[in-house]
Parts: C-alpha cells; structure tokens; sequence
C-alpha cells in the first residue's frame, strides 16, 4: 500500500496544515467538517469539472467561425467568472479548513484568512493555490467524492467520444461504399 493512504478507501491520511496568523497556530484540515460542507464540495465541483469553462453558446452559430467566436467568448466569461469567484471560494475553503480544529464564527474566518493573506503577501489564487494543495494532502477530493465523480465523468465522456467517433467511421464507410459501388 502507498505510503500515507489508508488500505481500504484510498483517502490519503490527514497532513493537516498549521498556519501562524498574529502570534497564534492555528490548523486547516481539509477532513470530515470541510467535506461535509455543501458550498465547498460545491465550488470545487465546478472548478475541478470545468464547469466554469463550458457554457452554452446562443446555439443560433450560422457557420463554423461564428461557432468557434462563441465558444471562444463563453470561455473567456468562463474564465472571469471563475476569477470574480475566487475570493469567496478561498473564503469558504479557508472556514471549512479551520472547523476540525478551531471553532470560529465564518466572519471570524474571512478576518483571519485576510490577515494570512496580508502577513503572507499572498494573492487569492496563491490562497487557492496552497489550499487546493492542503485539500489534496489531507485526502479531502476523495473524501467529499469528488475524486469518483469526476472519474465517472471522464469515463462517460470518453465512451460517448468513442461512441461518436465509431458512429462517424460507420457514416464514413458507407459513404464510400455507396460511392464506389455507383
């Protein structure tokens, strides 16, 4: 068995991260209190799955350039959606990291990560950053799910490109059947 995984679920055990904010420790822990909250599992879903990447264009596209200009414009909405997100996701994360060891009211929380991000000098993504990394030391992706789901994701959407591109072939060699066969 890999060394710091459990036998049985895979789970990675925790690697808890203590922080000094002021002159006090304090521990994030990305376990059972920050699987279990909702928005979280939430916003990692759409972050991990894509989700902020894939929007649906006006489907009215007349032309392949057309469709590849709305494609390109709903990544990039995407993308800037995610990027106004991400205060609140490092908000979120960074309350649920602390619930399995410090008791704090979720403003208190949002203080003290501002406080972390001053005396660290860090940006919101290089916040996100060292939690996405704290999150995947503690196990908490297999934890919460989200690990299997996005694997049966991948799975489903690699059989329905198979499944296109089989069906494609079969078009492809009738076509040529029927054209040299006339």
């Amino acid at each position: 068995s890999e060394a710091g995984k459990t036998a049985e679920s895979g789970r990675k055990e925790n690697n808890m991260k203590t922080i000094t904010i002021g002159e006090k420790e304090y521990q994030l822990e990305f376990t059972f209190e920050a699987a279990e909250h909702r928005g979280l599992i939430q916003d990692m879903f759409r972050i991990l799955s894509g989700s902020y990447l894939v929007r649906r264009g006006s489907g009215e596209a007349r032309d392949k350039d057309t469709e590849r200009m709305e494609t390109a414009a709903s990544m990039l909405d995407g993308v800037a959606e995610m990027i106004s997100d991400m205060p609140h996701i490092c908000r979120t994360a960074f309350y649920a990291g602390l619930l399995e060891h410090h008791r704090v009211p979720e403003n208190g929380a949002a203080q003290l990560m501002r406080q972390y991000m001053k005396e660290q000098n860090l940006t919101y993504m290089q916040l996100y950053e060292e939690i996405r990394k704290c999150m995947e030391d503690d196990g908490f992706f297999a934890l919460s799910g989200l690990t299997g789901m996005l694997e049966q994701m991948n799975a489903a959407a690699a059989q329905a490109g198979k499944t296109a591109q089989t069906g494609k072939a079969k078009k492809t060699a009738a076509r040529k059947s029927r054209t040299s066969a006339g």
